[in-house]
């Protein structure tokens, strides 16, 4: 059964929730830059980025604020970061929560780099078909082209893998 998530684009009233979850100790310890942020520097990245696109999307389940996905448009690709609070890791959530994102995300090319000791990223990022492009010193980068008629597509796909359970033998 899908789970039921509700996703939203970031406001500045989402500023102390992304400043908690960016400074998480298990979020730090996975991001590619893993130092602690100050909430001056914080609120003042956060103020600019709100002007930019494409949006951040914060994710709610029972109306708690649970998780973030953004989008950074670095040349002709689009960088994801994700983040899952604490209390609602280990639910499968970021997988939906980056395929919801990425339904809703602009159309292009989506990189996901993962640290080669985060397990748990590298198997979302393969359950949603993204490809290992290259393996780094210190990060795999995975790849997805996401094209204008995607929306359709995935949507089908989804409702095969979501909503009717294979057995062994499908």
């Amino acid at each position: 059964m899908i789970k039921k998530i509700e996703l939203c684009y970031a406001t500045i009233n989402h500023v102390k929730f992304l400043f908690e979850l960016f400074n998480d100790r298990l979020t730090r310890k996975n991001a590619l830059k893993s130092e602690k942020i100050s909430f001056v520097d914080h609120k003042n990245w956060f103020t600019n980025r709100l002007k930019n696109l494409p949006k951040i999307f914060i994710f709610k389940k029972d109306k708690k604020l649970f998780g973030q996905v953004r989008f950074e448009k670095i040349k002709d690709n689009y960088e994801i970061d994700y983040s899952v609070s604490k209390t609602f890791r280990g639910k499968g959530l970021s997988k939906l929560m980056l395929l919801k994102a990425i339904l809703k995300g602009p159309t292009g090319r989506y990189v996901g780099k993962v640290k080669k000791n985060n397990k748990i990223s590298k198997k979302v990022f393969e359950s949603l078909n993204f490809k290992l492009e290259k393996r780094k010193k210190k990060y795999f980068i995975y790849i997805f082209l996401k094209e204008k008629n995607f929306k359709i597509k995935k949507k089908i796909f989804v409702r095969r893998i979501y909503l009717k359970k294979l057995e062994e033998k499908n």
